[in-house]
């Protein structure tokens, strides 16, 4: 376990076994170790002992080291690999391995690469978390992110690179295959509120694709890309969105239907002071004043009410007694 704070990102991150699982940023520099208990300090400095009970904090400590510095992912998962015994101070690899899982894929298919090395004080160490400068050999044919995520984009063969303090590596040459579009995840219907927003997207395999959505058979000009947004919808954007997939090979499409409907309940009263409509000023009245505060609880009879009409699918609504009024 391996927790690092640096005070200039205000980043803090957790790793296990020297894999980050976990990341946090702090909105100011109080969060700071060294400011706990303000400019006197504290008193509260006990390794191995929660000073406010909480359990789950208690017990013995392996192994404890205290840096000058938030460490790096390489030097944790190096450390890590190395054992409690070892202090790690060479990071640079002696040899670099960018492995995948698969050397063949279809267009649009992704998978993630690893990177491994040995190094003076460990071997066979995973460090895809630390390496950079991730590059493809032919973006035409497939790309990868800063994570070592690749994405095929079209027929070819192609390898992607990475770096560690250093030393670079080459992955095996990945295949990839131009297939007819494949559709793995098609839009879903929905249904929203006039004034709401609504959004569609699509999923699917096969290289240099295309795409094409519709309103009722009718083209949207612009809607080019894998997903559709709607902002502000009103009841005539009710209808069929159709995408169609297409490539250099075959066509396919699907379809999600959008249902708007009219708000159940738009707002027309504020209890401030009267019965005042905010809206279209159809002003309810007050039969029994809100300022009167030192008058009697109100009852349930008809006398004691407020008059009110709340639009409700426009249908007006005269009580909010539990007897009618």
């Amino acid at each position: 376990m391996c927790l690092t704070y640096n005070n200039y990102t205000l980043a803090g991150n957790l790793y296990t076994n020297g894999s980050l699982v976990a990341s946090r940023s702090f909105p100011n520099t109080t969060y700071c170790p060294g400011t706990i208990g303000g400019p006197g300090g504290t008193t509260e400095n006990s390794l191995g002992n929660d000073v406010y009970g909480d359990w789950q904090f208690s017990g013995t400590i392996y192994e404890f080291r205290i840096w000058n510095g938030a460490l790096t992912p390489v030097y944790a998962a190096v450390s890590a690999a190395a054992g409690p015994s070892v202090v790690v101070t060479n990071l640079t690899p002696l040899s670099l391995n960018v492995t995948v899982t698969n050397t063949s894929m279809v267009g649009a298919q992704t998978q993630p690469a690893t990177v491994v090395g040995n190094f003076v004080d460990a071997s066979g160490v995973t460090v895809t978390d630390g390496a950079t400068n991730w590059t493809s050999s032919n973006t035409n044919v497939l790309t990868v992110n800063s994570s070592g995520l690749i994405t095929a984009v079209s027929g070819g063969s192609a390898t992607v690179s990475a770096t560690v303090d250093g030393v670079t590596a080459t992955s095996p040459t990945i295949s990839v295959a131009t297939t007819a579009p494949i559709i793995t995840q098609a839009p879903v219907n929905q249904t929203v509120a006039v004034g709401q927003s609504a959004s569609f997207s699509v999923q699917a395999l096969g290289g240099g694709l295309g795409y094409q959505w519709s309103f009722d058979a009718t083209p949207i000009p612009g809607a080019t890309s894998p997903s559709l947004s709607l902002a502000n919808v009103a009841l005539t954007n009710s209808g069929t969105y159709s995408v169609v997939v297409s490539n250099n090979i075959g066509t396919t499409n699907a379809s999600a239907v959008l249902t708007v409907v009219q708000q159940y309940l738009a707002h027309r009263y504020s209890f401030v002071s009267d019965a005042s409509d905010s809206v279209v000023g159809a002003n309810g009245v007050l039969f029994h004043p809100l300022a009167a505060l030192e008058a009697p609880p109100l009852s349930t009879t008809a006398s004691s009410c407020l008059a009110i009409r709340m639009a409700v699918l426009d249908i007006p609504v005269t009580c909010l007694c539990p007897v009618d009024c």
